[in-house]
């Protein structure tokens, strides 16, 4: 085993945990099969009232997701990751077929060329710099496709841009960055204007 599968199994893992956690205390879909366990709200009205990574760090709710993860991979670098996919987490409404992009992308209604989010909307996201304008951004948006978004790839996309943002590596490949990745699936779901 390399460094960067045991780093992709990790990640593989907080993933993992991040959505089971936001299944059994944040959605309000079945955990399985004839669940109709009411789910407590706290969680979600606690993580919505955070203006920080501190304030997420100090909350129940994150706490009880980190410390559901494995203790060998509970490092510093990794609890900021954990808080920011907490606090996004908090304002996923349903696990949905579409990744982000797609859903920004969306038509606004059915007669409509615009997209559900506007590109300038879109922009900001991908020039965010710290979490926290990162988080406030995909919060934004998140409210305006109405909280639905596929949670499997909204956890790894999420990840990646953490990680690239933390990144002293220059010459990341630019098709591996998720800033851009995010630009080709948004642009290419909207309607061509031009041929």
């Amino acid at each position: 085993m390399t460094i960067s599968d045991k780093k992709a199994g990790n990640e593989g893992e907080i993933a993992y945990q991040c959505i089971s956690w936001w299944r059994r205390t944040i959605s309000k879909e079945p955990v399985e099969d004839g669940d109709t366990r009411k789910r407590p709200t706290a969680y979600r009205a606690t993580l919505k009232r955070c203006t920080s990574i501190d304030d997420v760090l100090v909350t129940e709710a994150f706490q009880q997701l980190w410390l559901s993860l494995p203790s060998d991979i509970r490092t510093p670098r990794r609890m900021v990751l954990v808080a920011i996919l907490a606090w996004l987490l908090a304002a996923v409404k349903q696990d949905g077929t579409q990744s982000i992009a797609k859903a920004m992308a969306s038509k606004r209604a059915p007669e409509s060329d615009s997209p559900t989010v506007s590109q300038i909307r879109f922009q900001q996201l991908v020039h965010a710099r710290t979490p926290e304008e990162f988080v406030s951004r995909v919060r934004r948006i998140l409210a305006q496709i109405g909280g639905t978004v596929n949670v499997a790839s909204f956890v790894k996309e999420v990840g990646d841009w953490y990680w690239q943002s933390q990144s002293k590596e220059t010459d990341i490949d630019p098709t591996r960055r998720q800033t851009l990745k995010w630009a080709m699936e948004y642009y290419e779901s909207q309607p061509r204007k031009f041929n």
